[in-house]
Formats: C-alpha cells, structure tokens, sequence
C-alpha cells in the first residue's frame, strides 16, 4: 500500500492532504487505504513539514523583500531498499577478542564503525573488543559501495556469522557437564559485556575466555553468507520520506535562494543514527545542488568535458546551505532482511533535480526556468553570482 500511495503522488505531481480528515478521504480513499494507513501517512506529512502560524503545516511566515516571489515545493520519496549477497568471516580468541573479515569497502559513510557495531552486538561483546577488517579481496566476498545497500548487505552477513559464531561457543559449553551453561540451547543464552548467561537462572554464567580454555581452544571461527531472507519475497521492500524547501526567487535579477530544506526519512533500524543524519544531510546538499549548480558542459567538436575540475564545475558551498532539518522517523520492518536495515544514503538527494522549486504559481516556475537557463549560458563567475549573490 506504501509502494501504491507513493508512486500516485509522484505520478500526479501532487501531495496527499495534510489536515482533516475529510480531506484525506479525497486522496486516499481511491486508494483503498485503511484509516491506520491515512493516519499514518498524515504523521509522515506533518512530522517533516514547515510550520507557521494557523493550522496549515506548509504555511511560511518568512518576511521577504516585495521583489522576490517565495516557493514551498515538496515530494514524497520511495526507493527500493536492496540487499546483496555478502559474506564475512568472524572468529574469537581464548582472550575473548573477536575478528570480523569482509570485502567491504568505506568511502567515507562509516562502514567499518557500522560493522564493528553490528559485530559488538551480534557477540554481546563490548565495542573495544571487536576488530573489522575490510579492503582487501582476498576476504570473503561482499557487494560493491553503491545503491545503498552495503550496510544491510555486509551488515546481514556479519550478523549471521556472529550468530553462528556465539551459537557454536554456546554448543562447546553446553556439551561440558562442568560448564555453568551444560545443557542450554542456543536461545537459552543471552550475552552481555562478553559473559555468557542463561535466562532462567542468572547465577550460571560463563565468559568466552573460559568457555575456549576449558575446551583447549585458541580461538573458534566461522564463516557465513547473508542469504536470501525468504520474507521479503512476497513484498515491496522500500525506503520512504518527505522532503520540503522554502525557495526565495528574485523574479527581477533571477537570483534563487533556498534558506531551509527540511527531510523526514523512514529507513529502518538506524544503526549509527550520527552517521546516518550525516548522511541524508549530504544527501539534501547533494540535491540541492544537482539541482542549482551542477552542470557538465562539453565541447562538441572535440567530445571533450570543458569544466572537469572543482575550479570549473560549480558545487555547493556554506553559502548555498543554510539550513537543513534532517529526522528518522522510527520504523520496524522485519520483512527487508533480519536485522531490519535499509540504506539512507540515496533516500535524501532525488527528491529536487526533478522538482521545479516552485509549483506553486505559473510565474513562479517561469522564474525558476528563466533563471536555470540564463545561469546555463552565462560565464561560470557569472552563475556563482546568480546562484550565491
């Protein structure tokens, strides 16, 4: 119903109703939506939209001088949330150090402190005792950065092989009769701070250093893959979001101005949530300036990039950003992969290369044109004045 709602409102290039209930009936209900599902798209609307004065979430009391016009677009987002084969390698020492290995690379969005948490996690092992090794080839195999699917792809793996892991350390204790955790089952056992503990009696407990000593172990080592998750076959597993902009427009001089971008995303279990607004923040910025500044020019007779430098090819800077409100909202969904992860970092920046920043009137958007076209076939000093002046 997600996937369905979204991609009406994108076709029709309109946003669903943001107040009363009555309203909401004239959008959703073609759709067959439930009144859970009305309000839920509501809370979505609502959370991330600009407010002012009166009830009108999109109202902007933003005092602007007489010569510019002031826009408010905005635009749901939905993209297909992706997991990718992956595998990892973990293993723990008789010091009760773990060692997690996968082919993964880090690009700049955390993906060795994300792993090195999920590893933590998995293992009930303070975050100081676990190392992650990536980079390398020769490792097990894991998919490409892109697509923003490394995190739940190398991170399903190195889940499920911390989990086999800590299951194959509980089965060496269990099978010792001298072991506080004789007999117990895997889901009998829970793990915190390294020491291993049954649910239904606290007092029998043991570490992994004690476990791999009493079993004459150096270290004990697994290797697993992040396989097909079969509940995800049967449906649509997407990230969502809204995403609003408050656009100033100098009809006279062309000059645009966007003072605030405000985003509410919904991608799942979070794992870093520094990282992750970091990340749909640069997303925003990114958008942002597909959308006002990025622009390849070629020489034709030659099939040569002209502008193939930072010097040439115009990119945003603190001028050109002033304020970016970025949010999760929290959301469970046990039906992507087992951890519950989606990518965020593409979930931020399509939204306004394909949105006119104003919708709002016809003389607005021939502003916008007007000013996307002149910035185009001016000088390159003369589009960083159009766009940052």
């Amino acid at each position: 119903q997600w996937s369905g709602m979204m991609r009406e409102a994108i076709r029709t290039d309109r946003m669903p109703p943001y107040n009363a209930d009555p309203h909401v009936g004239s959008f959703a209900g073609d759709m067959n939506l439930t009144a859970k599902d009305q309000q839920t798209l509501i809370h979505w609307i609502e959370a991330g939209a600009p407010r002012g004065e009166g009830s009108d979430p999109l109202k902007i009391n933003a005092k602007v001088a007489p010569e510019w016009e002031l826009g408010t677009p905005d635009l749901i987002i939905e993209l297909p949330a992706y997991t990718i084969p992956a595998s990892a390698y973990a293993c723990i020492d008789a010091g009760g150090n773990a060692l997690v290995r996968s082919a993964a690379t880090d690009i700049g969005p955390g993906t060795a402190t994300v792993m090195t948490q999920i590893a933590a996690d998995s293992l009930g092992l303070p975050i100081d005792r676990v190392r992650f090794e990536l980079g390398d080839s020769r490792l097990p195999k894991a998919p490409p950065q892109g697509a923003s699917a490394l995190a739940a792809s190398v991170g399903s793996a190195v889940h499920a092989a911390c989990t086999e892991l800590k299951a194959k350390v509980i089965a060496l204790a269990s099978g010792e009769d001298a072991s506080p955790l004789a007999g117990a089952g895997a889901d009998d056992v829970e793990v915190r701070e390294g020491v291993l503990t049954r649910r239904d009696d606290l007092a029998r407990a043991e570490s992994y250093e004690g476990i791999l000593a009493r079993a004459g172990l150096d270290q004990v080592e697994v290797e697993a893959d992040s396989s097909l998750f079969a509940p995800r076959l049967t449906r649509s597993c997407e990230v969502f979001g809204a995403q609003f902009a408050e656009v100033h427009i100098d009809v006279a001089l062309r000059t645009i101005r966007v003072p605030r971008l405000v985003g509410v995303f919904g991608a799942g279990r979070i794992l870093n949530p520094k990282l992750a607004h970091s990340q749909v923040m640069g997303g925003m910025v990114w958008g942002l300036s597909q959308a006002l500044l990025e622009d390849t020019v070629y020489d034709h007779r030659l099939g040569r990039i002209v502008n193939a430098s930072f010097g040439d090819y115009l990119i945003p800077v603190n001028a050109d950003v002033q304020q970016i409100e970025a949010e999760f909202i929290p959301e469970e969904d046990p039906y992507v992969n087992p951890m519950g992860v989606k990518g965020v970092g593409r979930s931020a920046w399509p939204a306004w290369p394909r949105r006119s920043p104003t919708r709002s009137t016809t003389r607005r958007a021939r502003a916008y044109e007007s000013c996307r076209s002149r910035s185009r076939s001016c000088s390159r000093a003369r589009s960083v004045e159009v766009i940052t002046s």
